[in-house]
């Protein structure tokens, strides 16, 4: 399953924390995620919501890893 989420005000999200995310995904992004596996892929393809399994899956091999958070706080 995927899914796709524009956060609500997108456009001054964009303006005020674009220097802030990797280069190519100040406009979104798809992400992937299996168990402790996840990937971005940037930008998000054309019609990606009506891709089969198959197309899903080579374009989650495309999609660039990403390194697990550290967690802060707690007890």
């Amino acid at each position: 399953m995927a899914w796709c989420v524009t956060p609500e005000g997108a456009d001054s999200w964009n303006d005020k924390a674009a220097h802030f995310l990797p280069t190519g995904m100040s406009e979104g992004w798809l992400c992937f995620e299996s168990g402790e596996d996840k990937r971005r892929l940037s930008p998000v393809p054309a019609g990606w919501a009506d891709k089969g399994d198959a197309e899903l899956w080579a374009l989650c091999g495309t999609a660039q890893p990403v390194k697990k958070r550290g967690t802060t706080g707690g007890a």
